[in-house]
């Protein structure tokens, strides 16, 4: 803001005020205005936030934001009947997220072919357990086994 305030008080206005034609003057106003505020002010990109959560609905979100709200009221007033109630208020708000992961991942598991593989993959995106079977290549087996038999002879003259 203080750039675009400072390049204002900079700028030199002589062709906007030496113009005679009114179109022309508003033309040149709006052009070095411009020029200015997209130089200060740059139009940023941000990603779309993608939702990590599908089972996260809108009614889900409005009882999380009253639950803060709560929490801030909470914090700052220490009454103990709102302390019994937000407390409350977070049990029922559990039991709900809960209910809606259960109802989310069954219909997954209820539309898949295969349920199983389905079933799998639930489990391990919310464990998030990524693991892959990343098979040896011949030539990391070829040094385990000269790893081994370094062993071998090292310990088989020591047991002599």
């Amino acid at each position: 803001m203080l750039n675009f305030i400072t390049s204002l008080s900079y700028e030199n206005w002589d062709e906007v005020f030496l113009e005679e034609e009114v179109n022309l003057i508003f033309n040149n106003f709006m052009n070095t205005y411009l020029r200015i505020f997209n130089a200060s002010f740059p139009i940023i990109i941000r990603k779309e936030h993608i939702k990590p959560n599908p089972w996260i609905t809108s009614g889900i979100k409005i009882l999380c934001a009253t639950k803060r709200h709560l929490y801030v009221s909470n914090k700052f007033h220490k009454n103990p009947s709102q302390k019994a109630h937000y407390k409350n208020y977070c049990k029922i708000l559990s039991s709900i997220i809960k209910e809606a992961k259960k109802m989310y991942y069954d219909t997954m598991i209820q539309k898949a072919n295969n349920k199983v593989k389905a079933t799998w993959n639930i489990v391990k995106t919310v464990t998030n357990n990524n693991y892959n079977n990343k098979k040896i290549s011949t030539s990391e087996i070829k040094s385990i086994q000269k790893t081994t038999d370094a062993f071998n002879l090292y310990f088989s003259t020591i047991a002599e």
